[in-house]
């Protein structure tokens, strides 16, 4: 096709299918609805912003799916862990990395398949679920405990089972970050990460989870914001290397190409407008994602207008792309919105799965269960600002509450408050048991936390450590006494720590990740 024979209301047709943009609240502003309807938006992307109440959320997808020529998709980073835009009002279920510390891929496939349920009964057409990425850097900042694992078949097996729950949930699922994000000890959020590893490991390790799971007829997938220095210059979402020659020509891989959003630093602080869409569109990017900035959108959208008028090898990407678009839309027009499924509906299996994730790496004789009858301090590290109650919107349910349900003896202690350290460490001597909880995910904010830990066990050595969130952590402190992984701080594990502090449940989980 010559670009002289596209007409403007074609041009209006793929130029808008080819994009996915944010919104700002639970309604649409005059403005955001103008610009899906003229400018024919292919999908709409949702955030903690627009979910803030599950009834509106309902309105808001019916409308929005009324809305432009061709209905647009609806899609969500619903991972269940540490990343859901709905927090506690529905299902959270636990990280991929605690499902992986299950030992069973059938909690993957019920996690995917909840989720897929409520997600579809509010009108949400697809997850950017699960992550393949394969953790290998134990400094990495951004994936962690959202990967199933450092090793390749876990996360291959694990992941195809929570991609066919999703589906029989009635969801899209697009696993993401191709071509890998887990070798990276950087945040692509906020800078453009680099990695020398070789074409063979990456091959060898990182691809090889989508390789497997194309078997599963994945429709989507969504591409990782990450240099791989010694193959392509060029980051993985603008990489022909990657999009065409590997996953279209090798993988044999058929269905569409999402851009992680590219208002992230990664992206936005590095190349211009015009760079984007054309680096985008050579490379073979179907949907240019923009989570945040409808301005910014609209300059994508117009750099895109002006390629197409000057670039034919361009406008014949471009052309493949919408015919992909439509045929993903064409098959996912048979799901219909399950209207009536209740949310959070599910919530003893998502405590069962919780207990059985929770992994001690070093047992002591006599320290667990810990006696009722004992006082407990706990140094709750979780940083001022973020909080450790958790609401489902109605009720809200407290870090403390949970605790005395077990303990009646204890003191919650955050270490951002401490004003008197001489008065702290004679509280630390004196109590019976110390159990300390730390929360970072990982890269810088560990460093922190290392060094606070080695300052309590200056103090003491016969703790409880508890790594809530990124369990790499626990591969030092070798003389600590007990040293917990939690894989994830959601209410459903933070009741299965009480549980197994109090002796009501074991510890059945096994690392999936080596920490040494």
């Amino acid at each position: 096709m010559k670009t002289s024979d596209i007409s403007n209301s074609m041009k209006k047709n793929m130029i808008g299918q080819l994009f996915m943009i944010g919104i700002s609240g639970d309604t649409l502003t005059r403005e955001e609805e103008k610009f899906i309807s003229e400018n024919n938006i292919g999908f709409i992307i949702l955030f903690s912003r627009n979910t803030k109440d599950t009834t509106k959320v309902k309105a808001l997808t019916k409308h929005i799916h009324k809305l432009g020529t061709i209905k647009p998709l609806i899609f969500i980073d619903q991972e269940g862990g540490p990343v859901v835009r709905f927090g506690e009002k529905t299902s959270t279920f636990i990280s991929h990395m605690g499902l992986a510390a299950t030992g069973k891929p059938e909690y993957a496939r019920f996690t995917g398949k909840i989720i897929g349920y409520e997600m579809n009964s509010m009108g949400i057409d697809g997850i950017f679920a699960p992550v393949l990425d394969v953790n290998t850097e134990k400094n990495n900042p951004v994936i962690g405990i959202r990967s199933f694992s450092d090793n390749k078949r876990t996360v291959s097996k694990f992941g195809a089972s929570f991609i066919n729950g999703l589906r029989e949930g009635g969801v899209i699922p697009c696993p993401k970050h191709f071509p890998g994000h887990g070798n990276t000890s950087e945040d692509s959020h906020l800078t453009l990460p680099v990695t020398d590893i070789s074409e063979k490991e990456l091959i060898k390790t990182h691809i090889h989870p989508y390789k497997k799971v194309f078997g599963s007829d994945v429709d989507a997938i969504m591409t990782a914001h990450v240099i791989y220095s010694s193959i392509d210059n060029n980051p993985g979402t603008f990489s022909p290397v990657f999009l065409k020659y590997l996953l279209r020509d090798n993988l044999d891989f058929n269905g569409v190409v999402f851009s992680d959003c590219l208002e992230m630093s990664a992206i936005k602080e590095n190349y211009s407008h015009e760079e984007i869409i054309e680096k985008g569109v050579i490379a073979g990017i179907d949907i240019f994602s923009v989570s945040h900035s409808i301005d910014f959108a609209k300059k994508l959208i117009s750099s895109m207008k002006n390629i197409i008028k000057t670039n034919s090898n361009a406008l014949l990407n471009i052309n493949k792309s919408y015919e992909r678009i439509i045929k993903l839309k064409e098959k996912s027009a048979g799901i219909s919105y399950k209207s009536n499924f209740s949310l959070r509906n599910h919530l003893e299996m998502e405590q069962k799965i919780a207990a059985r994730s929770i992994t001690v790496l070093k047992k002591s004789k006599g320290v667990l269960p810990l006696n009722p009858d004992k006082d407990i301090m706990i140094i709750n590290m979780r940083k001022s600002g973020r909080s450790t109650d958790f609401s489902d919107g109605k009720t809200v349910i407290s870090f403390t509450s949970i605790i005395e349900k077990k303990f009646k003896h204890f003191k919650i202690v955050n270490p951002d408050k401490i004003t008197d350290w001489g008065n702290f460490k004679k509280m630390v001597k004196v109590a019976s048991n110390v159990i300390l909880i730390n929360y970072s995910f990982g890269g810088k904010e560990d460093i922190e936390s290392e060094n606070f830990i080695k300052k309590i066990i200056g103090i003491r050595k016969n703790i409880i450590l508890v790594a809530a969130e990124n369990p790499y952590i626990l591969r030092d402190f070798k003389e600590v006494a007990i040293k917990i992984a939690t894989f994830g701080s959601r209410r459903i594990q933070i009741e299965a720590l009480v549980d197994l502090l109090a002796g009501s449940i074991k510890s059945t989980g096994k690392f999936p990740v080596k920490l040494f």
